[in-house]
């Protein structure tokens, strides 16, 4: 009995599994729901989450972050509230919501402002922080100047005198209105303009009135209205300037006449009615070497600068109000 028992026992219908038997897989089906139910989690708080950001962000280009002032510094050449209303930012408008190049180019239409900083700042307000434009010179003619920026834009025309603090500039006629750039074929002129007057800030003059640079061989410049400056080729500027200012200092203060330094390190000093250089001081600075370059061909022709000092020279003029009185308004110094 036991045996058959054993026998039928172990012949169960294959259909029915045995107790104690773990389930497969494929026979429960619970696993499927988990997922179902994890994936609408998902979709559900990506829909509240995209909700609230764009609630979030209609709010703050709408109702929050509107603009309580807007603040202009950095110039009095033009009147603030002119320059708050050509911003076309309002209060009220919101601050996210503003156009910085915009802003930039509307203002930069002004022929001394030269550049423009948009920030925005809180309280919810805009701060404009404007740079002007640095006058460079005044070119011309006496009575017809047209002043021009270190950038080379056209800040003012047909100027009848040269501006305090400005210097004269023999050169070109500069075509344009104020606002404009200097056409390209003046872009050299104004480059070595830019040159000389870092030259001049460098060596601490401070009363040089007028310059020509329209023969970069002969660049000349007037001091105090009183002494014409030949300085030659562009190369050296700074050392033959540095060298010029201590010789004027060893002068007379009413010294009128004209210092060669086209060949360093010699110097002449020649008074005026002096024609000839012999005839006049020399120095040197100490230096035992000649500058390289243009060094040779300024030596060789500085006798024939130095002896045509008594006449117009280049082009250059005096700026109007600086000459003496023995000097004729728009003409060089006469020695």
């Amino acid at each position: 009995m036991n045996g058959r028992q054993q026998h039928n026992s172990s012949n169960l219908p294959s259909g029915r599994p045995r107790q104690g038997r773990p389930a497969s897989p494929q026979q429960g089906k619970p696993a499927p729901r988990r997922r179902r139910r994890r994936g609408s989690y998902v979709l559900y708080y990506g829909a509240v989450l995209f909700f609230v950001l764009a609630l979030a962000i209609t709010l703050s280009l709408t109702v929050f972050f509107k603009i309580t002032a807007v603040e202009v510094t950095g110039t009095d050449r033009y009147p603030n509230e002119q320059l708050v209303l050509a911003t076309g930012v309002e209060v009220g408008d919101n601050l996210l919501r503003i156009n910085k190049k915009a802003i930039s180019d509307r203002l930069t239409q002004y022929p001394y402002i030269e550049s423009v900083e948009v920030k925005r700042a809180f309280p919810p307000k805009v701060v404009v922080i404007i740079t002007e434009a640095t006058p460079l010179a005044a070119v011309g003619q006496p009575g017809n100047y047209v002043l021009v920026s270190t950038q080379g834009r056209i800040l003012e025309t047909n100027l009848t005198a040269v501006p305090d603090g400005v210097i004269a500039a023999a050169g070109p006629a500069l075509e344009g209105q104020a606002g404009d750039m200097v056409a390209e074929e003046q872009e050299e002129y104004i480059a070595m303009l830019v040159y000389l007057r870092e030259a001049i800030l460098a060596t601490g003059f401070d009363k040089i009135t007028a310059v020509d640079v329209t023969d970069r061989l002969n660049i000349v410049v007037t001091y105090d209205g009183r002494v014409t400056i030949q300085l030659g080729s562009e190369s050296n500027l700074e050392r033959k300037l540095a060298m010029v200012y201590t010789v004027l200092e060893d002068q007379a203060e009413d010294f009128v006449g004209e210092i060669n330094a086209t060949s360093p390190p010699n110097y002449w000093v020649i008074p005026q009615g002096e024609e000839e250089r012999q005839e006049g001081s020399f120095f040197t600075d100490g230096s035992g070497s000649s500058e390289s370059g243009s060094s040779q061909e300024e030596g060789s022709s500085s006798q024939e600068t130095a002896a045509s000092s008594s006449g117009e020279s280049g082009g250059f003029f005096q700026a109007a109000g600086n000459s003496s009185e023995e000097e004729t308004t728009g003409s060089s110094p006469q020695s």
